[in-house]
């Protein structure tokens, strides 16, 4: 019995020590997140061709990943390559870089004027950003951070996948990222520094030299050469010099003339301000090596003028008054009010006049013209007089005014007649005729009314007994166009001018397209036909329907209100480049498609920097710009004492520019690191300084990268 009992008595007990943490999972999501993306393993990919980080797609998919209950959206940007021959053909060699740290040091990207930040700041064609899902959730603490690198980290080791992984962090106005990329071997760290105060030593060339020089810490003596890219950017925001050119309406053209005058068969048209705010001009020494240029805190060799590259983009004015689109505005706000005239204008806005009575005097009468709301109508009164025998005897004495018409003018030209004699003549196939044998053997032809026409009491016999002789002048008109036109001012009377103003608005937006057609012509924009396809395509269907919805008529205003603040920039452009002023053809020429390009493109290159025609324009509009600013008020200017000369002496030259409003520095080497013998990794800074009022309250950015083996 005992030992029986001891078997029972042991308890094999097992402890499960594998219970993932949130910690754990978070990671375990993110790697599943990489796997269903496919973005394991050795990244491939073509050469960056030059330009194509503008020129190309960029697309990106999302998902959404927890850690505890904190929510993050994971994003994968990447631009979009068509696949090379040698792709999956041949095996990259052992020691090659992951193809993100290859384009760390790639110059063929810089600046590019539409990209996410992280690709402008690093020149990467691929990468994944992890990210609070809700706009107001930030990253604030360090050991957070920490924490979500150390995931990351873990992660990309876990997987292999070489895709740099980024983590926001901060709020999201800051655009503050962190991230990793690991190779066979290596580990890229991309760190980013943002200082509200620029120090003196970041504000130059060579200070920043100094900074990624002593950052990299790199044991080789003498160093190897840093290659640099620089820009800086000018703003011009003083058009003083040059007058707005819109014509503002002639109001006593207007108003000061008849009722009816010509001027009012036209369209307003143009913006009311200029609708250009700015012009950004970018001067870029895209390939400098370290000793060929000097920038420090006394003395700059870069001079915009004599920069290599120029490119140009515009800021447009926010929401630029047009007439057309104010005037397209104003008449639908018309069309959307709900008083009553009366209400309006405090009185009646029509009276009575005196009734004619036109005469018209035909053989037989014409049925009377239906339009389609008197069809809609009639319609809506038959279908209420119902099924009953009373009221289908209505409805058959309101269908047959005509032909009792035709039966008083037959009977009135044909006394004596019958209705078979009116059959015979208005309906032929309710006449029956048969050849029949007479009492003398004679074959004659009998004729008599169809089977329907012989129903006792049908419509066609009332009538023809109700029916008198009576010649069609005579009779009582079908069509009294003297009522009819009564009604039509009735009915106008009564309307609310909102009511009106909704029967014409589809002649409005017709007349609004056609008078873009037209001040198009004289521009000839291809992006503006573009739209203006579009507008007649969107038009046509929506007002194809009595009563089309407001939010397309506000979509259809809204693309003929885009499509006059285009023209009038394109306008604006023309005039301070001086398009119609200049005399050389070839220079206009080229003057005109650089103003097309400026209107359709974000960023366009200067053809010639500030040597060719247009960088030479836009050197001059600076120079004025300069002038006016430096000019001092007419009341001091007569203060002062002296002659001209001693007066210009006070002055002082004024520079041709104003001083950069951006400062993008980047900086690239390749080093071993931390020893002589490590492997020669890339490394790249990139500095952005703003000067003056910032979009993100900042006056210097500092973003940089560093690799460690």
């Amino acid at each position: 019995m005992a030992a029986d009992s001891e078997p029972e008595s042991e308890v094999f007990e097992i402890t499960d020590f594998t219970t993932a943490s949130e910690w754990e999972r978070f990671i375990s999501k993110i790697e599943e997140v990489l796997n269903d993306w496919k973005l394991i393993g050795i990244s491939s990919g073509k050469p960056l061709e030059k330009g194509i980080y503008t020129t190309g797609a960029w697309e990106e998919k999302s998902d959404e990943i927890s850690f505890a209950d904190f929510k993050f959206s994971v994003t994968h940007h990447y631009l979009v390559q068509e696949p090379s021959d040698r792709d999956g053909k041949e095996e990259p060699a052992e020691d090659a870089l992951p193809l993100p740290m290859q384009d760390l040091l790639c110059m063929n990207n810089d600046f590019p004027p539409r990209a996410h930040c992280l690709v402008r700041w690093y020149g990467l064609r691929e990468f994944v950003v992890i990210a609070p899902a809700a706009n107001n959730d930030a990253v604030l603490s360090e050991s957070k951070c920490n924490l979500l690198l150390s995931s990351v980290s873990i992660a990309l080791g876990n997987t292999g996948c070489q895709v740099p992984l980024f983590v926001q962090i901060h709020q999201k106005w800051r655009r503050m990222y962190v991230g990793e990329c690991q190779g066979p071997g290596v580990r890229t760290d991309f760190e980013m520094v943002h200082l509200r105060k620029v120090p003196n030593q970041y504000t130059h060339l060579s200070g920043l030299l100094d900074i990624f020089k002593s950052k990299i810490g790199c044991p080789l003596m003498p160093l190897p050469p840093v290659s640099m890219a620089i820009r800086l950017t000018y703003v011009l925001q003083d058009w003083q010099q040059y007058f707005w050119p819109q014509q503002p309406p002639d109001i006593d053209a207007l108003v000061g003339g008849e009722v009816g005058g010509l001027e009012f068969g036209k369209l307003p048209f143009g913006a009311c301000e200029d609708p250009i705010s700015e012009l950004h001009l970018a001067t870029t020494w895209p390939h400098l090596t370290e000793g060929i240029i000097v920038d420090n805190d006394v003395y700059s060799d870069l001079d915009p003028i004599q920069a290599p590259q120029w490119s140009v983009r515009i800021r447009k004015a926010d929401n630029p008054q047009c007439l057309l689109g104010d005037f397209l505005n104003e008449f639908f706000k018309l069309c959307r009010r709900k008083e009553s005239t009366d209400e309006i204008l405090g009185r009646s806005a029509f009276e009575e006049d005196g009734k004619g009575e036109p005469l018209y005097i035909p053989i037989t009468q014409e049925p009377a013209p239906m339009t389609e709301d008197l069809l809609e109508e009639q319609s809506e009164v038959l279908a209420k007089l119902g099924t009953s025998a009373e009221g289908a005897h209505l409805r058959a004495r309101m269908q047959s005014a005509c032909l009792l018409s035709d039966m008083e003018s037959f009977k009135a030209a044909n006394p004596g007649c019958c209705l078979e004699d009116f059959v015979r003549w208005y309906s032929p196939r309710d006449y029956i005729e048969e050849e029949v044998v007479d009492e003398k053997g004679n074959v004659v032809i009998k004729g008599e009314l169809s089977a329907r026409m012989k129903i006792p009491s049908n419509m066609w016999v009332e009538a023809w007994e109700t029916a008198k002789p009576v010649p069609a002048r005579r009779q009582k008109r079908l069509f009294d166009d003297t009522r009819e036109a009564e009604k039509v001012l009735h009915y106008l009377a009564v309307q609310k001018p909102a009511d009106l103003a909704r029967h014409l608005l589809s002649c409005i937006i017709h007349a609004a397209v056609l008078k873009v057609k037209e001040e198009e012509v004289l521009e000839d924009i291809s992006s503006v036909k573009k739209i203006i396809k579009q507008i007649i395509s969107h038009s046509s269907k929506v007002l194809r329907f009595p009563n089309p919805e407001d939010k397309k008529l506000e979509e259809i205003i809204a693309q003929i209100m885009s499509v006059e603040a285009i023209i009038a920039r394109a306008r604006s452009l023309k005039a301070k480049f001086g398009v119609e002023k200049c005399e050389n053809e070839e220079e206009k020429e080229d003057l005109q498609r650089f103003v097309n390009c400026l209107l359709e493109q974000p960023e366009v290159s200067v053809l010639g920097a500030g040597r060719g025609p247009a960088g030479s324009v836009i050197h001059k509009l600076f120079v004025n710009a300069q002038r006016v600013s430096a000019m001092p008020p007419l009341d001091e200017e007569l203060r002062r004492s002296g002659s001209s000369d001693e007066r210009r002496l006070n002055t002082g030259a004024v520079p041709d520019f104003p001083p950069p409003t951006g400062r993008e520095v980047i900086l690239r080497t390749t080093v071993p690191r931390p020893a002589p013998y490590s492997k020669p990794l890339p490394q790249r800074i990139f500095s952005a300084q703003q000067q003056h009022n910032t979009s993100h309250g900042r006056g210097g950015d500092i973003e940089d990268s560093q690799k460690e083996p």
